[in-house]
């Protein structure tokens, strides 16, 4: 099974051209909130709905 993609891959796929010396600095300033992002990206929430704020004020409404 092949790993997840780098940061720096990451990044290039984005678009972002960044100079090689920022990306490990980027890499380890951010790599709990990445690793977060990681792990949310990996729930499978099946059929749930997302949460809609208004549509609940127009349900309560009712």
């Amino acid at each position: 099974m092949a790993g997840s993609p780098s940061l720096g891959e990451r990044l290039a796929a984005a678009g972002l051209d960044l100079p090689a010396e920022l990306v490990p600095v980027i890499e380890q300033r951010l790599a709990p909130v990445l690793a977060s992002l990681d792990a949310l990206v990996g729930l499978d929430l099946g059929d749930a709905e997302p949460f809609v704020p208004a549509r609940l004020a127009d349900d309560a409404a009712e």
